[in-house]
């Protein structure tokens, strides 16, 4: 998509700011760590969010570093 308003600089400022909010809330995960021992569950559903975000920063971190988000190529 060719984008009317935004320049590569403002992309590279949403995605930098994209991944500070990502690796915000990863650490805020890694603080609120449950017990794996006393509550197997919610130890269970908070792995799995933070696998979630610690990929989700891989990807944007990935696609930020190839360049592929500032191509003007239609998905």
């Amino acid at each position: 998509m060719i984008y009317e308003y935004l320049n590569e600089e403002m992309m590279n400022d949403i995605i930098d700011g994209q991944l500070r909010d990502l690796e915000a809330s990863h650490f805020s995960l890694r603080i609120a760590q449950p017990s794996q021992l006393s509550d197997p569950q919610a130890y269970q559903q908070w792995y799995q969010q933070k696998m979630l975000v610690e990929t989700t920063i891989m990807r944007v971190r990935q696609l930020k570093e190839s360049g592929v988000l500032f191509s003007d190529e239609e998905e």
